[in-house]
């Protein structure tokens, strides 16, 4: 060997990492909130609804603009997922869903979105093999909340648990991130559900963003 561990080692750390937050094509972020905008004015006139950005999700659109944009301004870590934090109705997964697909960093755009509750169907009736779609890609876990528990042929597992831990080794291994929204009250009741080590890979994981504002389900 013509170079010495120390030597190769400071060449490496010196040249950088071969992938980073902002190496993909990109969008503008007004072009990336525009699309949003517009996916959310269509998915609503399906449901005979208007689309409307107030002083409750205003703020949360451009947040959500900013990291899907891999904008360097955004006020949070690039690299890790999106947890949104609110009560039922404040518009948690609806945003998630406004912007999916629309950007091109496939490490960080949401593929599926599927909720905690039918995670536990899914495993009730097909077991663990049912899972495996959404232990690949990149996932929004909606609502996650108490319920974890779920029972296929008398095997009670905390899937929810199971889900995250997995997640967590995927996303060391691939960078590849998951988003999640969740009305818990308070994020530390997650340690109590979900274990310490959860708790603690939950900061890793996401950028925390807590949304206020009333039910727009009314």
């Amino acid at each position: 060997m013509t170079e010495s561990f120390s030597d190769i080692m400071m060449r490496v750390m010196d040249a950088g990492p071969s992938v980073t937050a902002s190496q993909t094509v990109k969008l503008p972020v007004e072009e990336v909130l525009q699309k949003a905008i517009k996916r959310g004015v269509d998915l609503l006139a399906r449901r005979g609804r208007k689309f409307v950005i107030d002083s409750d999700n205003e703020k949360l659109f451009e947040y959500l603009a900013l990291y899907f944009a891999r904008d360097e301004s955004f006020p949070g870590d690039l690299y890790k997922g999106i947890m949104l934090r609110g009560d039922c109705g404040v518009g948690k997964s609806f945003p998630l869903t406004c912007f999916s697909g629309i950007t091109s960093p496939v490490s960080y755009q949401p593929e599926k979105i599927v909720s905690c509750i039918d995670l536990l169907n899914i495993y009730q009736n097909k077991g663990p093999e049912g899972l495996s779609p959404y232990e690949f890609g990149v996932i929004v876990l909606d609502e996650l909340s108490e319920k974890h528990d779920a029972s296929h042929y008398g095997n009670v597992q905390n899937v929810i648990q199971n889900m995250l831990e997995l997640r967590y080794n995927y996303y060391v291994r691939t960078g590849k991130v998951m988003h999640v929204t969740t009305n818990l009250k308070n994020l530390k009741s997650i340690d109590m559900h979900y274990g310490a080590r959860v708790y603690s890979r939950v900061h890793e994981m996401f950028n925390i963003k807590n949304i206020e504002g009333k039910d727009r389900r009314l």
